[in-house]
């Protein structure tokens, strides 16, 4: 408001003196237009008279020029302005100074829009930003991996337990890459679906008993409980999409879980909704790392080992996020603190 009143009281000022000098020409022109009378015997001709006027006019603003601009506001044409600061942003140039609103009505609506446009861009840049150089910082690990013990397996005198050793390593390394890329692949495609993914009935209650067995090995081997409460539930949904979901979750709570550990499933119905509960033993999550949990790239176990074999991309419960908002539902975790476990909670609507 301060920056439009300033503004206002700068035309007013321009107008004034621009009125004040219009003034002082008249009796200028008057008082030339007399002397000039006084000094000749004859009267003059009409048309000579219109041209002394003239000229003393054209005299008189070209002496006031230099007065005037002194006061002139800076005015800009508004669409010469705009048009410019559209140029600049198609250019990508988003760093630039927000429009001031300065104009009426409409262009004062306009100015305010594409400020906001503006901040949006440069929002959706930073994050653009930021994702290159964490996926070029994740990538990058691995492939210098790759290269330093490539360039010792050149060594012709290393022992072949090591050459195996090292071999294994870049085979982790490669199978990582791969991962990273799969997950960057299926994340993309996810976000382009839209809401347009395909739908059948099936039952979740199957389903995730299907996640659970097939995860047995793993479960198994650190002599891990899985205990199953799950109402049966018909739903509409996409089948392949959501079995990744459960897989991924089950998966996640069998790695950070210690041996001897229990992991319950929980499925009920509360009205229209389906809620699926997650509850492991696991190292838990810190508070605040839990806003943060679904971010690309994310882990909560900084403490791992960049080099373990299973140690995941960080991408997973991003794609777990994206496949339930397509679902039109929500996913929340929620943890008491390291070494309390965590639990997830995914709420799904029930579709007629």
């Amino acid at each position: 408001m301060k920056k439009r009143n300033n503004h206002g009281l700068h035309t007013f000022v321009y107008l004034f003196c621009t009125v004040c000098l219009m003034w002082i020409n008249s009796v200028l022109l008057y008082a030339i237009y007399n002397q000039v009378e006084f000094h000749i015997d004859h009267e003059l001709p009409i048309l000579l008279k219109l041209f002394l006027l003239f000229f003393f006019t054209m005299l008189l603003m070209i002496l006031e020029m230099p007065i005037i601009s002194l006061f002139r506001p800076n005015w800009q044409d508004p669409f010469t302005y705009f048009l410019d600061t559209f140029k600049k942003v198609g250019e990508g140039e988003f760093e630039i100074p927000k429009i001031k609103h300065s104009y009426r009505g409409r262009f004062d609506r306009l100015a305010e829009g594409m400020n906001e446009m503006v901040d949006s861009l440069k929002a959706v840049e930073a994050m653009r930003q930021e994702f290159i150089s964490t996926v070029s910082h994740e990538i990058q690990s691995p492939l210098t991996s790759i290269k330093g013990f490539a360039s010792i397996l050149k060594e012709e005198s290393l022992p072949l337990a090591k050459q195996k050793h090292y071999l294994s390593i870049i085979e982790d390394e490669c199978r990582r890459l791969s991962s990273i890329s799969d997950n960057l692949l299926q994340l993309t495609r996810l976000e382009r679906l839209d809401n347009t993914v395909d739908k059948h009935n099936f039952y979740l209650d199957q389903q995730i008993r299907s996640c659970v067995l097939n995860c047995e090995s793993q479960w198994t081997a650190k002599n891990i409980d899985i205990v199953l409460d799950l109402e049966p539930v018909e739903f509409l949904g996409a089948e392949e999409l959501l079995f990744h979901v459960w897989s991924n979750i089950i998966h996640n709570g069998i790695k950070f879980s210690p041996t001897d550990s229990t992991i319950q499933i929980t499925m009920s119905i509360s009205d229209t909704f389906v809620i699926v509960v997650f509850l492991d033993e696991g190292i838990g999550i810190e508070g605040d790392n839990i806003p943060l949990l679904f971010d690309r790239f994310f882990k909560a176990d900084k403490s791992r080992n960049r080099n373990d074999i299973n140690n995941g991309s960080g991408l997973g419960l991003s794609i777990v996020k994206k496949i339930v908002e397509l679902h039109e539902g929500q996913i929340t975790a929620a943890s008491q603190g390291l070494g309390k476990g965590t639990s997830f909670t995914i709420t799904l609507p029930i579709q007629d």
